[in-house]
């Protein structure tokens, strides 16, 4: 009997706390986009990560709960706004959406909640941070306090890279998942929280001449640019190249900006060549660079995950199999079969929700950056442009987080305003 009580009263006190936070995000949505913020600083700072609730066989993340409010959140605010802000989206994302819920319930008939749920998570975490976001009224003071604060949690990432490496070189922590594919255990931050650094030195040198858009922005690109070099994650190097050269051809006032990055990560070359010549530093750094391993082994599954014999029939070509459905694959004839997701968002998506659901995704983000190129002398517009073109390319071998989705909401809240020309950064 007492447990009866006490599992209704937590379910009561839970319903009041979700109806709280209903009504508190609905007022004011920038809140809700602030506490992503913290919650993936929470997730990526801890060592555990976010924690997970155990009701039985299932596990519950906060953002599942928080997900579901920002969705309900957004479609309120959609429904009883009388401006529409995104209104050129709000349609490819409703489809988007409708393809994925459509999966999702498939995927609970064919396979059960626990199996939907865990394939489904990471587009409800992304779609919902979306989604909030392009019903916020726009405000550029209130997007500068947003970047000012993704600032901060960098360097908080920045600052936790450093403390790995100070305990990896004086023998206190060892984690096998730390050791990139030159073979040294520099690879303390994931690809993710990499590529959230990255990001933000493009933010950094976007706003430049801008002062206080970023915490300590000066020192940005000097702390970050060795720090991506050791981190070694190799899809976060091939980006930074490639934004450097989007850079220069976009923007010919910043094209100093690119001759003086090749300047300096050459000087630095020369001088790591030097001092560590016969170094295993330098030996990892070049074994990370050559080893062509990991790609190989990701394109063949990739064209595993696309064989014709994983689709029954013209519906999952059209609208994707079913979430549930898993990512098993054998390579290179392997007895073991692999279950990991595929490594690559846009596989992932055609498998999930179909040819549709990848022609809308990828429709959106082109809209997108043709409407903010088009006033690319904007410094806010210009930076949006060049975090889409990161993403996309992110996208090439890893999937999304949720942060990346508040990302892609501002630029199409950005991208819907009218063009008002600056002097070019």
């Amino acid at each position: 009997m007492i447990d009866i009580i006490s599992a209704a009263s937590i379910l009561v006190i839970t319903v009041l706390l979700m109806a709280f936070a209903l009504a508190l995000f609905l007022r004011s949505p920038q809140i809700a986009i602030m506490v992503i913020l913290v919650l993936f600083g929470i997730d990526n700072l801890l060592p555990s990560g976010l924690p997970i609730a155990q009701l039985g066989r299932f596990s519950i993340n906060p953002l599942d709960i928080f997900s579901v409010l920002m969705v309900e959140t957004a479609v309120i605010r959609l429904l009883l706004s009388k401006s529409k802000p995104g209104r050129n989206f709000i349609f490819p994302i409703l489809m988007l959406g409708g393809l994925l819920g459509v999966s999702l319930v498939r995927g609970i008939y064919l396979f059960g909640l626990e199996s939907a749920i865990n394939n489904f998570r990471d587009y409800l975490f992304f779609f919902s941070s979306i989604f909030i976001t392009i019903t916020l009224r726009y405000k550029e003071k209130s997007l500068l306090q947003f970047i000012y604060w993704w600032g901060i949690i960098t360097w908080a990432l920045f600052c936790l890279a450093l403390w790995r490496w100070s305990m990896v070189a004086l023998g206190l922590a060892q984690n096998p998942d730390w050791i990139a594919p030159g073979g040294m255990m520099t690879r303390v931050l994931t690809a993710t929280q990499t590529f959230y650094l990255l990001q933000t030195l493009v933010l950094s040198w976007v706003f430049r001449q801008q002062k206080g858009v970023l915490p300590l922005q000066r020192l940005m690109p000097y702390s970050i640019i060795p720090a991506i070099i050791l981190l070694q994650q190799r899809t976060v190097w091939v980006i930074f190249l490639f934004l450097l050269l989007c850079i220069f051809l976009l923007v010919r006032k910043m094209r100093p900006v690119f001759l003086f990055t090749l300047l300096a990560v050459g000087l630095l070359g020369t001088i790591f060549t030097l001092v560590l010549w016969e170094n295993p530093l330098l030996d990892s750094l070049a074994g990370s660079a050559m080893n062509l391993e990991n790609f190989k082994w990701r394109v063949a599954g990739w064209i595993e995950l696309l064989s014709p014999d994983r689709f029954q029939n013209g519906l999952d070509y059209a609208i994707g199999q079913p979430f549930g459905t898993g990512y098993k694959r054998y390579l290179f004839g392997s007895k073991y079969a692999i279950f990991y997701t595929p490594h690559n968002f846009y596989v992932q998506t055609f498998l999930n929700i179909g040819g549709f659901g990848l022609f809308i995704l990828l429709l959106i983000y082109f809209r997108a950056l043709k409407s903010l190129l088009i006033d690319r002398q904007d410094r806010l517009k210009l930076a949006f442009v060049l975090i889409l073109v990161s993403q996309m390319l992110f996208f090439m071998t890893y999937g999304p987080s949720y942060e990346q989705g508040i990302m892609l909401g501002f630029a199409i809240l950005l991208s819907g305003l009218k063009n008002q020309p600056k002097a070019a950064p």
